[in-house]
């Protein structure tokens, strides 16, 4: 799931002959009611979006199913706030992401970090 209309169509497209079944969600809210609707091996997740952000839909998908892979995605890794640097990445794996990826990756890294193999492209 990501907010960006051609993010999600470039990751689907990438995962295209590769998975079984392909769901996509513009957001948290929406992704969260398809994951209640129905199970699912793998999830790609936007860390930055609006109404309910990737952190916020990754810990509310870890309490409804706590064995799905979740490869995190981002195209905004670090951002400084008043506390100081935030790291969306570390973030991600600190609240469950199996795997996370800095945007924009390859399609090889996104197949590698979905079945579980090291990338080097931040996962």
């Amino acid at each position: 799931m990501d907010d960006d209309a051609l993010v999600r169509q470039t990751v689907a497209m990438m995962l295209s002959g590769h998975v079984s079944a392909l769901a996509v969600a513009p957001n948290g809210k929406q992704a969260l009611q398809q994951i209640a609707a129905d199970s699912h091996d793998c999830i790609v997740l936007d860390i930055v979006m609006p109404e309910m952000d990737g952190i916020e839909t990754l810990m509310a998908i870890r309490r409804i199913d706590r064995k799905v892979r979740i490869v995190a995605i981002t195209g905004t890794p670090v951002v400084q706030t008043a506390g100081g640097e935030v790291d969306y990445l570390t973030f991600a794996r600190t609240f469950g992401a199996n795997a996370v990826l800095r945007k924009p990756f390859r399609q090889a890294e996104l197949l590698a970090a979905i079945a579980g193999e090291p990338s080097g492209a931040g996962g």
